[in-house]
C-alpha cells in the first residue's frame, strides 16, 4: 500500500514516471498542517492565491472583452450598444477583482488574525475568547471537492464514460441543429404586458375577429411621370400601360395573397387622375368657357364651365394618346390634388390622394408617389415577418422591371425590419466572438490544440442553447440575440478555468507518447479536484440562485427571454464545461506546461490539502480520510 506523505512516508511518484508530481516536494519537518496558514504572512498568501487564479481570470477576461468588443461591429444598434457596454463591464469587473477585492481580502485576513470583530473591526477580542482558526482535518476539501475527488472525477475519466459522454453530446448537437431549423423570428407585443393586463385580451380579440390587415404603401421614386413612358410604368387601366407596371404588378400579386400577403386592390393615383380628365365625366375636370386657363370649382355654375378635354385633338382615349405631358401634366395634376371628392366626381384627388404625391418646391415635377393597398389579416409574428419580406420582394420585382426605385412601407415595418438581417447578424456576431475565443485561448493556454477544444465546446454550448429556444417558445430577436452573446461569454467562464488548470498541470509529454493518455487523465483529475468545486459553486450555483427570482415575475417577457433562456445557458454551460470539456481534453488535450521543480505554492497546497491522485495513487486509507 502507498503511504501518504502526511503519515511520514515519502510521496509516491505518478505511475507514468514521466514527471514529478506537483505534490511531491521536500517538506520542512518543522511545519505541520495546522501552522501553515500562520507560517506564511497574510500578504504572501493573498499573493499566491492571486498568482494561482490570476491566469484563468486573465484568460476569461481577455476572451470575453475581445469577443464582446467585436460584437460592436454589427450594424444593429441594440446589439452594438450592448456589446460595448458588456465589454467595458467585464474589463472593469476584472480590474476591480484583482485590485479592490484583493486589497479588501488582505485587510479582512489581517483583521481575522488580529482577532477583531468582522462588523466592528475596531473591537478586538481577548485571546481567551478569540475564534482561532481550527486545524485542517482530512483532505482539507469541502464536500463538493471530496465528491469530485472520490466519485465524480474517477467515474468521468473511465473509458466507457468518455465514450458515452462523447456520443451523448454529439447527439445533443445534432438534435439542436435540427431544432434550430424551427426557430421563429419575432417578438409578440403581448409578452411585454403583465400576464393579468386587460390589453392581453384586447390583442387576443384583435387576432380573433379583425379581418383586415394593415395598409401598405408602395412608394415610387426616380421616375418622370410628366413623360409618357413614366406614366405607362405606373398605370394599369389604359391599353398602352406596361405589362408589369406598378399597378399591374400589385393587381397580379393581389390574386395570390398566400404568397404576397396583399388582399385588396391598389389605389392607383395615375389611373384616377387620367380618368378625372375624361370629358365624359362632366362634373370632374372643368374650365371656364370664357377663359380655359381658369379651372372651375365644385360650386361654379355648370353653364359657365365645360370639361377640360372637350374638343381636344386628339380626343381623350384609352390609348393615352394626346393625354397631358410635361408642364401641362403638372398644371392638371396640381388642380386634381386640390379638387374635393364629391358624389358627382368620385375621382377627384383631394380626399384619396392628397398626400400620395410629393411635388418639388418649384412645382415642375413629381418627386415621389405611392400606391396604397392592404395586407392580408396578419395573426402571428411569422405572418408579420413574411408579409414584410413579401412586400420587399414585390417592390424589388417592380424596380427591376420598370427601372423605377420602388420600396414598400407599412406602420409595422419599423419594428420588423430587423428580421430581414437578424439571421446574418447572429451569424456575424457569434462568428466574430468565437474567432476571438479561439485566438485568445490558444495564445494564453499555449496550445492551439487545447484552444480549439475550448472553442469547440463553446460552440456546442451556444448551439445547444439555440436548440432549446424553439422548445421553450423563445423566438430570435434583438433580446435573444443579446442573450446568445452572453451565453458565449458564460460558456468561456465555465471552460477557461478548467482548461487553464489542465494545462498548468502538464508534464511536457508529447501527444503521441505511450504514457500520454494516462498523463492526460491524471492532469484532468487534478484540474477537476482543484478547480471543479470553484466552477460549480462559484459560477453555476451563484448564477442559478441570482436568476431564480425571475421565475416569480408576472411579465412574460422576463420569464421567457430571461428566466428560461438564462436557465438554459447556465445548465448548458455547466454541463459542457464540467462534463464534455474534461472528457475531450483528457482524450486530445495539449501537452501543457512542463514543471521542472515543485515550488513553494505546491508544497503549501500539498501540506494543507493532504491529497494525492485518488484514482491512480491513493490507497484505501487515504480515501478513508475523506
Amino acid at each position: 500500500a502507498v503511504i501518504p506523505a502526511s503519515q511520514g512516508g515519502s510521496t509516491p511518484m505518478s505511475p507514468t514516471f514521466s514527471y514529478r508530481s506537483p505534490y511531491a516536494s521536500s517538506v520542512r519537518e518543522d511545519v505541520d498542517t495546522v501552522s501553515v496558514p500562520q507560517y506564511l504572512p497574510a500578504e504572501e498568501r493573498v499573493a499566491r492565491t492571486l498568482a494561482r487564479m490570476g491566469p484563468s481570470i486573465l484568460l476569461s477576461t481577455i476572451t470575453e472583452t475581445v469577443a464582446f468588443s467585436l460584437g460592436a461591429l454589427v450594424p444593429m444598434p441594440a446589439v452594438r450598444n450592448f456589446a460595448l457596454y458588456a465589454a467595458g463591464s467585464v474589463l472593469l469587473n476584472a480590474m476591480l477583482q484583482v485590485t479592490v477585492f484583493v486589497s479588501a481580502l488582505l485587510l479582512d485576513l489581517r483583521r481575522f488574525e488580529a482577532s477583531r470583530v468582522d462588523c466592528l473591526p475596531c473591537i478586538r477580542l481577548p485571546s481567551r475568547i478569540a475564534l482561532m482558526e481550527g486545524p485542517v482535518t482530512g483532505s482539507g476539501l469541502g464536500r463538493i471537492g471530496r465528491f469530485i475527488r472520490r466519485y465524480y472525477a474517477p467515474f468521468l475519466l473511465k473509458p466507457f464514460t468518455k465514450g458515452f459522454v462523447t456520443i451523448t453530446f454529439m447527439g445533443v448537437f445534432v438534435a439542436s441543429v435540427i431544432s434550430i431549423q424551427h426557430l421563429e423570428l419575432g417578438l409578440d407585443q403581448r409578452l411585454a404586458l403583465p400576464s393579468d393586463s386587460y390589453l392581453v385580451d384586447y390583442f387576443n380579440n384583435l387576432d380573433a375577429y379583425l379581418d383586415v390587415g394593415p395598409p401598405v404603401y408602395f412608394v415610387s421614386r426616380d421616375i418622370d411621370v410628366t413623360q409618357r413612358s413614366g406614366q405607362q410604368a405606373l398605370c394599369a387601366r389604359f391599353t398602352t400601360c406596361q405589362e408589369f407596371s406598378v399597378a399591374n404588378t400589385l393587381e397580379a400579386e393581389r390574386k395570390r395573397p398566400e404568397a404576397s400577403f396583399i388582399s385588396e386592390p391598389s389605389a392607383s393615383w395615375i389611373d384616377d387622375f387620367l380618368g378625372w380628365l375624361d370629358p365624359g365625366k362632366e362634373e370632374c375636370c372643368r374650365v371656364r368657357k370664357a377663359n380655359p386657363d381658369v379651372f372651375c370649382g365644385p360650386r361654379d355654375n355648370s353653364r359657365l364651365c365645360r370639361p377640360c378635354y372637350l374638343n381636344k385633338t386628339p380626343a381623350w382615349n384609352i390609348t393615352m394618346e394626346g393625354l397631358p405631358e410635361n408642364q401641362e401634366f403638372m398644371r392638371y395634376v396640381k388642380q386634381w390634388l386640390i379638387s374635393p371628392t364629391t358624389e358627382e366626381c368620385p375621382l377627384a384627388g383631394k380626399a384619396s390622394f392628397g398626400s400620395a404625391l410629393s411635388i418639388s418646391e418649384d412645382g415642375d415635377k413629381v418627386q415621389a408617389s405611392h400606391f396604397r393597398t392592404f395586407h392580408a389579416p396578419l395573426k402571428s409574428q411569422e405572418d408579420f415577418v413574411n408579409a414584410f419580406a413579401a412586400a420587399h420582394r414585390v417592390a424589388d420585382d417592380i424596380s427591376r422591371r420598370t427601372g423605377a426605385d420602388v420600396f414598400p412601407y407599412s406602420l409595422f415595418y419599423v419594428f420588423f425590419d430587423q428580421y430581414a438581417h437578424i439571421v446574418a447578424i447572429t451569424q456575424e456576431v457569434l462568428g466574430l466572438g468565437l474567432a476571438a475565443v479561439l485566438v485568445v485561448t490558444a495564445l494564453l493556454l499555449g496550445s492551439w490544440r487545447s484552444g480549439s477544444i475550448v472553442t469547440g465546446v463553446v460552440v456546442l454550448t451556444v448551439v445547444s442553447v439555440m436548440g432549446v429556444m424553439p422548445l421553450w417558445g423563445i423566438s430570435l430577436n434583438a433580446i435573444s440575440l443579446v442573450n446568445l452573446v452572453i451565453s458565449l461569454g458564460i460558456a468561456v467562464e465555465f471552460c477557461a478555468h478548467v482548461a487553464r488548470a489542465f494545462m498548468s498541470a502538464g508534464s511536457g509529454l508529447p501527444i503521441d507518447h505511450p504514457a500520454g493518455q494516462k498523463e492526460r487523465d491524471e492532469r484532468m483529475w487534478t484540474a477537476l479536484v482543484d478547480i471543479g468545486p470553484s466552477v460549480l459553486s462559484g459560477i453555476t450555483f451563484t448564477k442559478l440562485i441570482g436568476m431564480s427570482v425571475l421565475a416569480l415575475t408576472r411579465s412574460k417577457l422576463l420569464e421567457i427571454y430571461y428566466f428560461r433562456m438564462w436557465l438554459t445557458l447556465i445548465v448548458s454551460g455547466a454541463l459542457h464545461g464540467l462534463v464534455l470539456l474534461p472528457v475531450v481534453l483528457s482524450i486530445a488535450g495539449g501537452s501543457g506546461f512542463s514543471q521542472q521543480e515543485a515550488d513553494e505554492e505546491w508544497m503549501s497546497t500539498a501540506i494543507r490539502h493532504d491529497y494525492e491522485y485518488a484514482p491512480f495513487l491513493a490507497d484505501t486509507d487515504s480515501l478513508a480520510s475523506d
